[in-house]
């Protein structure tokens, strides 16, 4: 289940997860990257044929599987993708297990989502953004209880309050103490990166499919009501007057701009729009 806490569990576990570096934290399944870069795609409006299932009224949120079952023929490419990577090795994994078949299990293979979006930007998949800073903040989250829950560990640990788990005090203790210093460094690795993003204002705002043809459907309305265009005529002054106009206002763009955003906006005009004029 994506947001899971996964300090919850013993020093002494065979539980896959106590295996992790740093408890887990920022590693996933295969199966839930999948899911979770499938999810923000679709926020980010990279799925058109997806896109009307959106809607605006809705706070969306990289944990919500509402989307899911739309996303299937997605997370199964990505899911795929991934695989490939591990087996190629040029996707390191955290943890890899196999299924009675000998295949890569899915679902208990481990990736750090963090390399993995270094790893997808690589093949021009850009999954940074708003969404991808929410997955960030709740994992720093995390990083901070896993921090508690040991801390409060060692303090039992000191005070005789907890069991031995079957190692020696001293051992306890240096397990406890390498933990702390993971997780703090991973924690101040997590706040660099974000204030480097800041600072190079790397992270925008994706524009969201259905924004852009909001936009786009502004002006070709205007383009059409106030500056007679007309996409069916093989030539043009709109693109020409808008230019000077946008000049007048001391905004310089350029012509061919102009009659690129024209002519894609040209395609979300009704059919019958310049009937009359016709």
């Amino acid at each position: 289940m994506l947001g899971k806490h996964y300090f919850d569990i013993d020093l002494d576990s065979n539980y896959d997860l106590y295996r992790l570096p740093n408890f887990g934290i920022f590693c996933h399944p295969v199966s839930e990257a999948a899911t979770m870069v499938s999810r923000i795609m679709l926020f980010q409006g990279q799925f058109e044929s997806i896109d009307d299932f959106l809607s605006y009224e809705d706070s969306y949120s990289i944990y919500d599987d509402k989307y899911d079952q739309s996303l299937q023929a997605e997370i199964e490419k990505f899911k795929k993708m991934f695989l490939l990577g591990i087996e190629r090795k040029t996707l390191k994994a955290k943890l890899i297990r196999y299924t009675e078949k000998e295949e890569i299990d899915p679902n208990r293979t481990y990736i750090n989502m963090r390399k993995l979006a270094v790893w997808l930007d690589d093949r021009e998949i850009d999954i940074s953004g708003d969404w991808w800073q929410e997955y960030l903040l709740n994992e720093d989250d995390l990083i901070d209880e896993a921090l508690k829950a040991i801390k409060l560990k060692r303090f039992e640990l000191e005070n005789g309050k907890h069991e031995s788990d079957g190692l020696s005090f001293d051992k306890q203790m240096l397990i406890l103490k390498l933990r702390i210093d993971e997780l703090e460094k991973e924690k101040a690795s997590l706040f660099q990166g974000r204030q480097k993003n800041i600072e190079t204002k790397k992270i925008e705002k994706p524009l969201h499919t259905r924004e852009k043809n909001t936009l786009l459907k502004m002006i070709i309305g205007m383009a059409v009501e106030q500056y007679g265009y007309n996409p069916k005529q093989a030539r043009s002054r709109a693109s020409s007057d808008i230019v000077s106009d946008l000049a007048n206002c001391g905004i310089s763009v350029d012509p061919d701009t102009i009659r690129k955003w024209l002519k894609e906006a040209s395609d979300l005009l009704p059919q019958d729009a310049l009937n009359e004029e016709e």
